[in-house]
């Protein structure tokens, strides 16, 4: 589910950036996903929980995998490759700490909903964190000069876009 989600809103975010600011973005994808992540407390008494956490995350996914290149172009313009290698860096940190992690919680407290659930508290800081920073940037209403295209005709693209789908088959 996360991964179709990303495949829809990877066409729409450019709109949304447009419409919301990067900020305010963030923080909605933010919330999605810490919304979804509470939610999995009650994940053992109704299954549709997770399906509904895992599209409630996939959409929060999506947004930040979205908005996180032209965050990254925006605020940090001289450094590019620099920050974004920071930011996919601490993104698989993340997962990776929460995969580690969560198994032994689950473990401990006997419980995987609570296991499963206590990441919703990181998830709320960096959506309150981000809110802070939505408040004070205060992006104009104007946002006609952002403008991103859909790179049909660009060659890299293609060739980023085939070696991610050879990279997620292998994974998949």
């Amino acid at each position: 589910i996360p991964t179709v989600c990303m495949a829809i809103f990877a066409l729409v975010i450019p709109r949304l950036v447009r419409r919301h600011g990067i900020g305010w973005l963030t923080v909605g994808g933010l919330a999605a996903i810490t919304i979804a992540l509470a939610l999995r407390w009650w994940s053992s008494s109704w299954g549709g929980v997770l399906f509904l956490t895992a599209l409630l995350a996939g959409v929060g996914i999506a947004v930040g995998a979205g908005v996180t290149p032209s965050f990254v172009r925006e605020w940090f313009p001289e450094r590019v490759m620099r920050v974004s290698s920071y930011t996919t860096a601490t993104f698989m940190a993340g997962a990776a700490i929460a995969a580690a992690v969560t198994v032994p919680l689950a473990q401990w407290w006997g419980s995987w909903p609570a296991a499963l659930t206590v990441w919703a508290v990181p998830a709320f800081l960096a959506t309150v964190a981000w809110a802070v920073v939505a408040l004070r940037r205060r992006e104009s209403a104007d946002r006609s000069e952002f403008v991103m295209r859909l790179p049909w005709r660009s060659r890299t693209a293609w060739f980023l876009a085939a070696f991610l789908a050879v990279n997620s088959v292998a994974f998949y």
